[in-house]
Order: structure tokens, then C-alpha cells, then sequence
């Protein structure tokens, strides 16, 4: 106030000291995934839906594959296994979101294939 032009040792005491920087406050790990890698997490979040969904649908169906338990088993397994070899071999030639699309339509199109077949 008046008293610091009058006085400068009083004017210094009187002075704000500057502020010291303000931290963010700290993300969760998962929020920081989310903010980070946003636009590639949203596609493989509606795949990862799809193929769980196209999966509990394999596993509810198995049973009318065959009426013997251990056939519906050695039915679904040999379509299975090729299908990761295959996967790992086309990722190693082509990436993986290539792959991904690819596998995606052939399962889309024999869902749709299994969907129009059913009674």
C-alpha cells in the first residue's frame, strides 16, 4: 500500500511471491490409455465385442454340430487351429490390421451364411 512507496523494505515484505506451477492432477492408468490411444482403442474395442459375441454364438450352437460331445469338440478345434496358423502367417506378411479386417469379414459373412441356413 501507501506505506510500501514510502519504505522500500516494506514494499518488499508486502510484494505476492510469484505462484509456483500447479501439477495436472494425475490420470488413472486407464484414463491415460484412453487419452493417449484413443482412436486406434475404439475399432479394436468393436472388434474385440464382435468376435466375443461371434464366439459365445459358436459355443451356444456347438451343440447341434453333432449329438456326441467329444465330435462337437474335434468339429469346432479343426476349424480353429488352421485359423491361427493362418492368422499368424498373414501377420507376418501383410500387418495386422489387414489381417484383422480380413478375418472380420469372413467371420461376418459365415455368420450371416449360419443365420440364413438356420431353421
Amino acid at each position: 500500500g501507501i506505506v510500501g512507496h514510502l519504505d522500500p523494505d516494506v514494499a518488499a515484505a508486502d510484494a505476492v511471491a510469484p505462484a509456483e506451477p500447479v501439477e495436472a492432477p494425475s490420470r488413472s492408468p486407464l484414463a491415460r490409455l484412453w487419452h493417449e490411444h484413443r482412436r486406434p482403442l475404439v475399432p479394436l474395442v468393436l472388434s474385440w465385442a464382435c468376435v466375443s459375441a461371434s464366439y459365445y454364438g459358436l459355443a451356444y450352437s456347438a451343440g447341434a454340430l453333432s449329438k456326441r460331445v467329444v465330435l462337437n469338440f474335434v468339429l469346432l478345434n479343426v476349424a480353429d487351429v488352421p485359423g491361427y496358423f493362418a492368422a499368424g502367417y498373414l501377420t507376418k506378411l501383410g500387418g495386422t490390421e489387414p489381417v484383422m479386417v480380413l478375418f472380420s469379414c469372413l467371420a461376418g459373412v459365415s455368420l450371416v451364411l449360419v443365420a440364413l441356413k438356420a431353421p
